[in-house]
């Protein structure tokens, strides 16, 4: 879970260059190349914006939090945040007896926005409230790689040592486990889709491919829950209260009338 970015979740959200990026060049070394780029998708999450006197809200679509969508390697899908779109290449010098395929990849819908490089403080606009919609800036739509997994022999980078049976899952979003990001975009349902992924992906890595397996059938989609937001709630939450207390009480009348009428038809006959 990595990438080539730094953002200010407790702030302004602005995204800067990491000062350390070990893990990226290493990663790169074998053959995945992390773009200069954020993934934005039209299958994103929905934020609430508060305002600052905490008087009003506002519902947002933000593109830069992609909901992935269920796939072969995620039965319910996921949340990224800021995740940078990943370049295959099976021509590096360290790929000799190894191999990469994507793992995790968005909708076709995806595009991409390009890093400012001649800006140190803000290299994109991640403004909410601004970045709700493809701009005509931004790059062809398309699917993005997420994650891509890496087996077989690697060598190391700041080292000469070798792993023969190498098994690595590349995660292109370093706030993939982050506890705020998770928490403010699960609200109040919660959404754990993300840690589930990781469980899973620990499974598969440790050849626990049935457990793995297991884990997924078990694990409950939130998804729905958390994409329906507050407004979408309140109304599902009246609708109920209504069917509840209402329609079903009406039925149970309506039923009770046409019984006494037979009733008394049967009763006129005899």
């Amino acid at each position: 879970m990595a990438n080539q970015f730094s953002v200010d979740l407790e702030n302004d959200w602005n995204l800067t260059f990491s000062r350390r990026t070990n893990i990226v060049e290493m990663i790169e070394n074998w053959g995945v190349k992390f773009l200069d780029e954020v993934a934005a998708d039209l299958y994103c999450s929905r934020i609430t914006m508060v305002s600052d006197d905490g008087k009003s809200t506002q519902f947002i679509n933000y593109p830069l939090w992609i909901n992935i969508l269920p796939q072969k390697n995620t039965n319910t899908g996921f949340t990224t945040f800021w995740a940078v779109p990943l370049e295959i290449s099976q021509n590096s010098e360290d790929l000799v007896n190894a191999s990469i395929e994507p793992y995790i990849v968005t909708s076709p819908a995806a595009w991409s926005k390009k890093a400012d490089k001649q800006s140190k403080d803000k290299l994109i606009e991640t403004n909410p409230f601004i970045v709700q919609s493809k701009q005509s800036s931004d790059g062809e739509s398309g699917s993005k790689i997420i994650a891509a997994r890496i087996k077989g022999a690697l060598k190391g980078l700041y080292n000469l040592e070798e792993s023969e049976n190498s098994d690595v899952i590349v995660i292109s979003d370093s706030n993939f486990s982050n506890s705020l990001a998770l928490e403010y975009n699960g609200g109040e349902y919660g959404d754990y889709r993300n840690l589930n992924f990781i469980t899973n992906s620990l499974l598969r890595l440790n050849n626990e491919d049935e457990l793995a397996d297991l884990e997924s059938k078990q694990t409950r989609d939130t998804s729905l829950l958390i994409q329906a937001g507050s407004e979408e709630f309140e109304k599902l939450r009246t609708l109920s209260l209504a069917i509840l207390f209402a329609a079903v009480p009406l039925l149970i009348i309506i039923t009770f009338i046409i019984n006494l009428a037979a009733r008394k038809a049967a009763y006129a006959k005899n």
